[in-house]
């Protein structure tokens, strides 16, 4: 597969964007681009994390990329030679905090559809190799982002049912959740 320069990305979305213009849309539309496979990166907040790129250069698009660790993140679920490079240009040239990566991988973790034990070998041999922190740590620190994870996931629940605060029992409930899947 051919890959493109930012100049012949940036002259196919001003094609769009002259398009977007003749039928005269007044707000920006946002276009995300995702790398890899995006079905690990389910969870709602990645577009909140996500990065403008081309700013200024489109008057009706405004194109956002995944964050660096959701790039990451994109790239676990397949996990082939290609997105061990991917993987590892970004190490290599961006500064990658690894309790945000966790974090987000561990948010992500709940909405993931696949063989689970699979994602969790492949995280932590990422983690391992870039960080060189033992299964013990990564343990443990997987453990705290789980947690984090699932009183976030039952935040948005009470919010869903109308409620703005979390009550003690959700909260409680959120981590019998947790320490039932762990369990498992």
């Amino acid at each position: 597969m051919k890959q493109s320069s930012e100049q012949e990305l940036l002259d196919f979305l001003r094609e769009i964007d002259d398009r977007l213009a003749k039928e005269k849309y007044d707000k920006k539309i946002q276009l995300y681009i995702l790398g890899g496979a995006a079905a690990v990166i389910a969870e709602p907040e990645w577009k909140e994390r996500s990065v403008e790129i081309l700013k200024g250069k489109l008057k009706h698009l405004q194109v956002r990329a995944l964050s660096k660790e959701d790039l990451i993140l994109s790239k676990l679920g397949r996990y082939n030679d290609r997105d061990r490079d991917d993987i590892e240009f970004l190490f290599e040239t961006r500064k990658i905090d690894a309790k945000k990566l966790i974090e987000y991988y561990e948010a992500a973790r709940l909405y993931y559809i696949g063989n689970l034990e699979i994602l969790d070998n492949t995280v932590n041999s990422v983690l391992s190799e870039h960080y060189g922190l033992t299964s013990e740590k990564i343990s443990r620190m997987m453990q705290g982002a789980r947690l984090k994870a699932a009183v976030s996931t039952g935040r948005e629940e009470a919010k869903k049912a109308g409620s703005s605060k979390l009550s003690q029992a959700q909260i409680t409930e959120a981590i019998r959740k947790e320490r039932g899947r762990k369990r498992d």
